[in-house]
């Protein structure tokens, strides 16, 4: 159960890595203007396959993949997926240490509750 609960984390940790630094990439492109015209799509797209982030990022899932494949075959999927929900948990403190994200008070009891579902889950 250990090397189960630990193959979880280490996924959703590059998983929540990922998406930190693809949401980096999309702030340092120009996320704030609108895509109206196919040509803004492009131009977007561009944008991103020419930062080393977005590379980075999809490495750290492919390695999440490979680590959330190796977790179902040691566990039950009926186990392994709700623990995956912890992903939530390294977003939000993810999205405020390296983002300088505002996490309101709301977001914060809806983080708390996931994380009291997926310790009720882990001791199950």
């Amino acid at each position: 159960m250990n090397w189960l609960i630990f193959l979880i984390v280490l996924c959703e940790l590059f998983a929540a890595t990922s998406q930190v630094f693809y949401k980096k990439v999309v702030d340092q492109n120009g996320s704030h203007h609108p895509l109206i015209y196919i040509s803004d799509y492009f131009r977007f797209a561009i944008g991103i396959l020419k930062h080393p982030l977005a590379w980075a990022g999809l490495g750290f899932m492919v390695f999440s993949t490979i680590f959330w494949l190796m977790a179902l075959s040691a566990g039950d999927l009926s186990l392994v997926f709700p623990l995956g929900s912890i992903q939530y948990v390294l977003v939000l403190v993810g999205s405020k240490l390296f983002l300088k994200e505002k996490i309101d008070s709301m977001r914060l009891l809806g983080t708390v509750l996931i994380a009291t579902g997926i310790v009720v889950i882990s001791i199950s």
